[in-house]
């Protein structure tokens, strides 16, 4: 999915993502299904759709605190941040930015 991202083909790369998400949970495997919530919620928001892009970063950050993968928390808070900004909700854009900011800081 993240190759057809890149290449700005978005339907294939929802395509793809998807499918890697539904492997992941048949086997699951939650780094997997990380991944894919990751790529279908930037390509989403490629697509301008951000308000659907907002239960995949919700999940992409559910599992990266089950995962213990501090450094993917913060990438999904910071996801949500902005994605929460281009729908302007600044409160929630800010409450989301500050916890990545947190978070990020006992990171280095």
């Amino acid at each position: 999915g993240r190759c057809f991202y890149q290449l700005g083909e978005c339907q294939e790369a929802l395509q793809y993502a998807q499918m890697a998400y539904q492997h992941g949970v048949e086997f699951q495997d939650a780094a997997r299904q990380m991944s894919a919530q990751y790529t279908i919620g930037h390509t989403l928001c490629k697509m301008g759709e951000y308000r659907e892009a907002l239960p995949h970063f919700e999940g992409y950050l559910e599992l990266a605190r089950v995962l213990g993968d501090r450094v993917a928390e913060a990438n999904a808070l910071t996801d949500l941040g902005n994605t929460y900004l281009q729908l302007q909700e600044t409160s929630k854009s800010i409450e989301y930015q500050q916890q990545a900011l947190a978070l990020s800081s006992k990171l280095v």
